[in-house]
């Protein structure tokens, strides 16, 4: 297909020149520092300097940079001349992850590093109409040149989008003649069906975004979201005359042309092109409303044929109405919203415009009452409905947004509502482990708005140390789709009082949003990065935490350092980086790969200095694998073979690396808040934290792990991580555990050196007057011989089960463990003793598949 002139694209423009002429609002920008404030808003924002910034009187989009591997997130890279952030200006809020229209294969930057374009060129920069030409050079391993043109006009809310591929070299090419559209997360039906359409779209009914690129000429859709399988991929959009897999012999060219548009929904594009079109296909009026005939705003309306191919999606405005093209035919809605219910039937479309009624139940939802006693105003709180009587969890929203999060609600105000499916349930009030779990049990009928309050009281107090989560994501990192504004409403919920941001390769902080939130009292943050290998090449593990960082505006991941394949090279970068100051650096996730990281580097069965990290990392993540300790370390235990086992093997070796628990959250869910750590400070109220305290604090192992029970351990008045000169072989080990109402402690262990003391265990049954309905208190004396790490375990083996502490393998009890604390004995200097608590050292591969 060759197109040198296509004179619908005239006739496009004026279908929609609907603005005054003496309006000129067209622009082309660099980014700069003066000009950072014009990127747009929103979840998937990912300029920085020295991108490109198009606007007209209606839209506005960033072109990326040519530099070689601009990428605009761990998950999002070659970048070079594709659109990365595109919404109206009315609108303000950015979903796009990328629009590649350059052709494929495109490289990725990482695996195969490879350019999208190699320079940008401002063709006309001020006017009625700007042009920015992105240009891909032909090179060795892509030896074809394509040029993309962008085109904005004043008064249109699309972005014209042209391409010419040019095989520059004296062989055939082959490649595939087309886009890709992406908007990551969350796509799995809300996108165009396999198979040729004049107009290809991506949408999320949940944020209200949708996107798409339309050809009067034929499109042909070869690739939808595969989410199962690689949650990043999008629409791959062929053109259909010519491919989409097409050969250019020596000096053949290639033109197409297409729009870029953006919509609240696949409705309002589509509306938008058949005006443009000037087509006569009609519109059908579809009106939700309830059982009393009133309106219903917000409503899912989803569209599809008699082969449940997706046709439309919409939602409803505030008079219950959308409208949608519809050529004449059959066709099935679907219709949904949160409180209502869910319904679904045939109609038929003639050559007139038509309207379809849509009945919906009345709404049900539950109006919420919360206070905590002397607090007024903002009041975070986690409403959990859980399913009684046979009734299943209830709906409330997806799982990416703090205000209904599958059965989660998620509230910082103390009046609110939540509209909530007709059923029995128990509702539970929570604001962390150091609060009261107030339970009520609440019966919803069809249409019914019913009242409840509760009160929520301070278990325990613990002056000295906050609650931490050292490990959690937002829509920044490219891998999840949860607004950062919902993390931070899901963390204070949760009870957490610091949480740096931890975003893929991308230095950040959520202090912004806290302040805006007006969290200040409630939660501080920090500047942090998960710095994170490459996609696609086999690092082992090689992902890393570090906080507090410095934030470098206008960079790429704000400044992060670069990743690499060889996880030495990443964690040395990442720890030189602010190599003026102090921060915490923790290893992630582990698991197994502990073998490979500390012992046996090459996998080859031999001991060695593994990957030669020890002296980068602070910390590793234990996770889940904190629940076997009691296990591995027991007399009987046969299979040793767990991270935190491994990890008593490190201490034992002479390694001072401490143990974490964090969520490492993706979503808004129940992990929330239920692998956390305590951390000792001199600044225990958020207002006042400071960071370079806190990791000050945690790379000297002043942490405790936890699921929500508090465990405090000192001997002779240190705390973990520090160095008790002990002056002799006895001394006082003094222990304190604090729950809330819904988790029991009933057994405290305490682990000399890695192993089990049966004198320093201690149990409900055997020692009743040292459990507490809310802990346990006690002070004794240990007797050691020889130098000694101490570790202390308090857990509820035999506890009422609680079903929100799961985990992929099992339920597991309330549980807390400190990190050691390390006794010198005879005043020499701390010695381990090298015992692998019979057991060799992990090596050889723990890896799959090998």
């Amino acid at each position: 297909m060759k197109v040198r002139s296509i004179v619908w694209i005239f006739l496009l423009a004026a279908a929609v020149s609907w603005v005054p002429l003496h309006l000129r609002a067209g622009e082309i920008l660099r980014v700069t520092p003066s000009t950072r404030h014009l990127v747009p808003k929103g979840k998937s924002i990912d300029a920085i300097d020295g991108d490109w910034i198009m606007k007209n009187d209606k839209v506005i989009l960033v072109i990326g940079d040519a530099f070689f591997g601009r990428e605009a997130n761990m998950r999002v890279q070659s970048i070079q001349g594709a659109v990365i952030d595109f919404t109206t200006l009315s609108d303000n809020r950015d979903y796009l992850a990328a629009f590649f229209p350059q052709g494929f294969p495109a490289p990725d930057s990482r695996r195969n590093p490879a350019q999208f374009a190699h320079k940008i060129e401002v063709v006309k920069g001020q006017g009625r109409e700007v042009v920015l030409r992105a240009v891909r050079n032909a090179t060795d391993k892509v030896p074809y040149e394509s040029v993309t043109t962008y085109t904005l006009r004043d008064g249109e809310s699309f972005v014209r989008v042209h391409t010419k591929f040019t095989n520059t070299s004296d062989r055939e090419v082959s490649f595939i003649f087309g886009d890709k559209l992406r908007i990551d997360m969350d796509i799995e039906k809300e996108a165009s069906p396999i198979g040729k359409t004049n107009l290809a779209f991506m949408y999320n009914k949940w944020f209200g975004a949708a996107y798409a690129v339309y050809s009067k000429e034929g499109l042909l859709i070869t690739e939808k979201p595969k989410l199962a399988v690689d949650p990043a991929t999008g629409l791959l959009v062929g053109f259909q005359k010519a491919g989409p897999d097409v050969t250019l012999k020596p000096g053949q060219t290639l033109e197409t042309n297409r729009l870029l548009l953006y919509g609240r929904d696949v409705a309002e594009i589509q509306r938008a092109v058949r005006i443009m079109e000037k087509s006569r296909v009609p519109l059908t009026t579809i009106r939700v409303a309830d059982a009393n005939n009133r309106p219903v705003a917000g409503a899912f309306v989803d569209v599809y044929n008699l082969n449940e191919e997706p046709v439309s999606f919409a939602i409803t405005r505030d008079d219950g109405t959308t409208e949608i093209p519809l050529v004449p035919g059959e066709y099935k809605y679907y219709a949904f919203k949160v409180g209502h219910d869910s319904v679904s039937a045939g109609f038929s479309v003639a050559k007139k415009a038509s309207q379809v009624p849509v009945t919906l139940a009345p709404r049900t939802s539950v109006k919420i009452s919360v206070r905590e006693q002397g607090v007024t105003g903002t009041l975070p709180v986690k409403v959990e409905f859980k399913g009684i009587n046979g009734h299943p969890d209830p709906f409330l929203g997806s799982p990416k947004r703090a205000e209904g999060a599958n059965n989660l609600y998620y509230s910082i105000v103390g009046d609110f509502e939540v509209a909530c499916p007709p059923g029995e349930y128990e509702v539970s009030f929570s604001r962390g482990p150091e609060y009261e779990v107030v339970r009520q049990e609440l019966v919803l009928r069809v249409g019914e708005q019913k009242t409840i309050t509760a009160e929520l009281k301070r278990s325990f107090s613990t002056p000295g140390w906050v609650i931490a989560d050292l490990h959690n994501h937002s829509a920044r990192s490219g891998d999840n789709d949860t607004e950062t504004r919902s993390r931070v409403i899901n963390l204070a919920g949760s009870g957490v009082e610091f949480a740096p941001a931890t975003e893929h390769n991308r230095i950040s902080t959520y202090t912004d949003e806290i302040k805006d939130l007006g969290l200040e009292s409630y939660i501080a943050s920090a500047a942090g990065i998960e710095l994170t290998g490459p996609t696609g090449v086999d690092t082992g593990p090689n992902h890393q935490n570090a906080w507090p960082l410095t934030i470098q505006p206008g960079k790429q991941g704000s400044g992060a350092p670069p990743i690499s394949a060889d996880v030495y090279t990443q964690l040395k970068g990442l720890f030189e980086y602010d190599s003026d100051k102090t921060k915490f650096v923790q290893h992630n996730h582990p698991g197994l790969g502990i073998s490979r990281l500390y012992f046996d580097g090459d996998e080859d069965g031999n001991l060695d200095e593994g990957l030669r990290t020890r002296d980068f990392t602070d910390a590793i993540e234990l996770q889940n694998n904190v629940y076997d300790i009691l296990e591995v370390t027991s007399d009987e235990a046969v299979n040793k073979r767990s991270p935190v086992f491994y990890w008593l093997q490190m201490l034992n070796q002479g390694f001072r690396i401490f143990g974490t628990m964090t969520s490492d959250n993706h979503i808004v869910g129940e992990r929330g808040g239920l692998r956390l750590v305590y951390i000792n400070t001199r600044h225990d109220s958020p207002p006042s934290i400071d960071p370079y305290e806190l990791a000050l604090n945690a790379k000297n192992g002043k942490m405790v792990m936890t699921n929500g029970p508090f465990l405090k351990a000192e001997v002779n008045g240190h705390l973990p991580g520090e160095v008790v000169k002990a002056g002799g072989k006895e001394v006082t080990l003094d222990l304190e555990a604090r729950t809330n109402n819904v988790a029991q402690l009933d057994r405290i262990q305490v682990l000399v050196n890695g192993r089990q003391v049966k004198s320093l265990n201690f149990t409900r049954e055997q020692h009743p007057q040292l459990f507490s309905k809310g802990g346990f208190r006690h002070s004794v004396p240990v007797t050691l011989t020889e130098d000694a790490h101490i570790i202390v375990v308090a857990t509820g083996q035999n506890a009422p089960q609680n079903p929100r502490l799961t985990t992929p393998r099992r339920q597991v009890p309330p549980f807390a463990m400190t990190n050691p604390i390390f006794v010198d004995i005879d005043g020499n200097g701390f010695v381990p003793n090298k015992d692998t608590l019979g057991a060799p050292l992990p090596s050889g591969s723990t890896r799959p598949n090998r």
